[in-house]
């Protein structure tokens, strides 16, 4: 996809298909329920973002990142959600199948 970043044009492609994966984070005492992608910016961006990347993204209809994974010029950050302000929601469980109750 089209990318603008600081003033130039480039690409970032991704791949959606995002298949199922558990992780774990500290905010949650459960395994969390999610999609991952898989990307690679063809741009440079703050702290030298840039190439590869992955994402975790919740494993429901709210698709709230829950991990990100990124290479920058000292090496590589991952960042974690650590809370949330969506009334309601909590990150799926991956041990528990989602219901027709299930907040989405």
């Amino acid at each position: 996809m089209p990318t603008f970043v600081g003033g130039d044009t480039s690409h970032t492609y991704i791949d959606f298909r995002g298949c199922k994966e558990e992780q774990s984070i500290d905010a949650v005492p459960y395994p969390v329920a999610c999609r991952r992608i898989h990307g690679t910016a063809g741009w440079t961006g703050v702290y030298g973002l840039s190439g590869a990347f992955d994402g975790w993204f919740s494993d429901d209809d709210a698709h709230v990142p829950i991990i990100a994974k990124m290479s920058v010029y000292v090496g590589s950050v991952t960042l974690e959600l650590v809370r949330w302000k969506r009334p309601g929601w909590n990150p799926p469980n991956a041990d528990q199948p989602m219901t027709a109750n299930t907040i989405r």
